[in-house]
């Protein structure tokens, strides 16, 4: 995805240009294939949407219209939901692939870094800037647990164990662990 607001698909093995995806205004800051490899799913910038592609005909399935710029794009382990995040105020919106309808939504007042399902699909990882890690419930949407300082960390990014036991998070603090434990 780039600036031009076009996806370009490329052979990996062979380097080969395949194809061009084209439908956002502006920047595409994130790509996330769906479990299955199918489809494509797109957060455009300036835009303000995300948008699912066919990948194999080009074409765009769906155009999901987010609050602000939509910069982090992430799939739900069963390919059933899509979960998009963005602008300054950090709303992260959970959308059912098949309907196009919202099923939830997060606020976290400060722009998203990372968002990261759990392997089983039942939470959520946030990191945003200036502010604890935090895990959501992916049925009501809430607060499981916080991990480290609310007030003076930045958490980069974060990653789920394949056993869902632990979450590793990149941090702006010295001298904290790695990976927090979860059960």
């Amino acid at each position: 995805g780039g600036l031009d607001g076009i996806i370009r698909i490329w052979d990996a093995a062979t380097g080969e240009f395949q194809k061009a995806l084209v439908g956002h205004d502006s920047y595409i800051h994130d790509l996330a294939w769906s479990p299955d490899g199918r489809t494509l799913a797109s957060g455009g910038s300036y835009d303000a949407t995300a948008k699912l592609w066919d990948v194999r005909s080009g074409l765009n399935l769906r155009s999901i219209k987010h609050p602000s710029w939509a910069s982090k794009v992430v799939w739900s382990p069963d390919g059933r939901t899509l979960l998009v995040s963005g602008g300054e105020s950090g709303i992260a919106k959970f959308w059912d692939v098949s309907t196009g309808a919202e099923r939830g939504k997060v606020e976290h007042g400060r722009y998203v870094l990372s968002s990261v399902w759990s392997p089983d699909g039942s939470s959520v990882a946030f990191t945003c800037s200036g502010q604890a890690a935090q895990m959501f419930d992916t049925a009501e949407f809430k607060v499981i647990r916080s991990f480290g300082d609310e007030v003076n960390e930045t958490n980069y990014s974060s990653a789920w164990s394949p056993d869902r036991k632990r979450l590793a998070v990149a941090t702006s603090v010295a001298n904290r662990s790695a990976a927090a434990p979860l059960m």
